[in-house]
């Protein structure tokens, strides 16, 4: 069974800052969508200005997690693709392009005012970036850090290319597998020793959503801007070609 839950390039993306996001928050930050841009004719444009160096922030959507919401259809692989834009003159100040599908699994318990949230293993954090200063993709561990895969991607410029992000979630294990990503026709499987079988994150999430999060960080202090189109997200209850 194939369950698409699409066109999340029309819907509204949220900006969230603070520490835990990046250290050095962007000045601005923000996602509009252009009518007359992309394949589609309604692209998502994501832009960071920021006056320190190594600046950004991120814009997030959250959407149903069919997987957690009905647990009997077993939809355990997941597909985040879109259509992706590296204007050059962005591509050059790229520090780190960062997507992430972070699946909220079981809702952690409430709390009374005043009393601190209670943090459990419920969120299958499948983030991942392209580290433009060493090249790798990596794959957010546990501990939460940036681990290298083997794959060293280079997506062109100036052209709209496919994007895809594939993971399994292992409901019974608590746990989940990023399994492959592609930039166009340069496209990846993990395998052994990059990170892989990681452990769901601590949070105190209530609500069982997959949050899609678009992080773009400057190299130097200036302006860059990335182009989404055409982005679904996919559940799967078999691997998905």
């Amino acid at each position: 069974m194939i369950l698409t839950d699409p066109n999340l390039h029309l819907l509204p993306w949220t900006r969230e800052t603070g520490p835990d996001i990046n250290a050095t928050p962007a000045t601005r930050y923000d996602a509009s969508n252009e009518v007359g841009s992309g394949p589609s004719g309604h692209a998502l444009w994501v832009t960071n200005y920021s006056a320190k160096d190594g600046g950004a922030d991120l814009v997030t959507c959250k959407r149903p997690n069919y997987a957690a919401l009905y647990p009997a259809l077993n939809l355990r692989y997941v597909r985040l693709r879109s259509k992706m834009f590296l204007p050059l003159a962005s591509r050059l100040n790229l520090g780190r392009l960062e997507t992430d599908v972070k699946a909220c699994m079981i809702v952690a318990p409430k709390t009374l005012a005043g009393q601190k949230p209670v943090q459990i293993r419920n969120v299958a954090n499948a983030s991942t970036q392209l580290n433009f200063s060493s090249g790798f993709e990596q794959i957010d561990g546990d501990p939460p850090g940036w681990k290298n895969t083997a794959f060293k991607p280079t997506p062109p410029s100036d052209v709209w290319f496919d994007y895809y992000h594939d993971l399994f979630i292992d409901s019974a294990a608590k746990t989940f597998t990023v399994l492959g990503m592609g930039f166009g026709a340069q496209t990846y499987k993990t395998a052994s020793p990059d990170p892989q079988t990681v452990p769901w994150q601590n949070s105190n999430w209530q609500d069982l959503v997959a949050a899609i999060q678009l992080q773009i960080m400057v190299l130097k202090a200036g302006t860059i801007t990335v182009g989404y189109d055409l982005m679904d997200l996919v559940w799967s209850d078999a691997a998905i070609a």
